[in-house]
C-alpha cells in the first residue's frame, strides 16, 4: 500500500498526542505553582489583593473583640486589649501590622480607602477599597467580629 503524502501514520498520531498531554500537563503545573505564591504576585493584579485583604480580614476577626478606627486605617482589638492587627493605607498602599509590628504589603495602587464600622451593629466593619486606575474593579466588603464579645 502507498503512502500518500501528507498523510500521518498511527505511531505519528500516538506520538502527537503524547506531546500534547505532557505539555498540557506542564501548563497545569505551572499554573498550579503560580497560584501557590500569591503573596508574591499583587503587583501584578488588583484581584490578589483583594484575596489578600479577604484572607487576613477573615483571619484576624475570628479572634477580634472590637473594631478601632483611625485616620487612615482600622485595628483589631483583642482580648488583652491590645491590637491582634492594624491596618494602614500608607502612600497609596495598604499595609497589616501584626502584634510585632511586622508590616506586610496587602494592596497596592489604592486611590482611597475606606473603614468605618456600621452605625448600628458596632461589630461591623464596612470595607471601600478604589484602585488608581479605574478601569479595575472597586472592592466592597464588610466584616463581622467573630471573637469573644465583651
Amino acid at each position: 500500500m502507498k503512502r500518500r503524502r501528507g498523510e500521518l501514520s498511527l505511531d505519528g498520531i500516538i506520538i502527537l498526542a503524547f506531546i500534547t498531554v505532557i505539555v498540557a500537563t506542564g501548563l497545569a503545573m505551572l499554573q498550579f505553582h503560580l497560584s501557590r505564591q500569591i503573596e508574591q504576585r499583587v503587583d501584578q493584579d488588583i484581584t490578589l489583593g483583594y484575596n489578600l485583604v479577604l484572607i487576613n480580614l477573615r483571619q484576624d476577626t475570628r479572634l477580634g473583640n472590637r473594631f478601632e478606627i483611625t485616620e487612615n486605617g482600622f485595628a483589631i482589638i483583642g482580648d488583652n486589649n491590645k491590637p491582634i492587627a492594624v491596618y494602614r493605607l500608607l502612600e497609596k498602599s495598604l499595609y497589616r501590622f501584626d502584634e510585632s509590628e511586622k508590616g506586610q504589603l496587602i494592596i497596592n495602587n489604592l486611590e482611597k480607602a475606606s473603614f468605618k464600622l456600621h452605625p448600628e451593629l458596632k461589630n461591623l466593619l464596612l470595607v471601600t477599597l478604589l484602585p488608581v486606575d479605574h478601569m479595575q474593579l472597586p472592592f466592597f466588603t464588610s466584616f463581622a467580629l467573630r471573637g469573644r464579645q465583651s
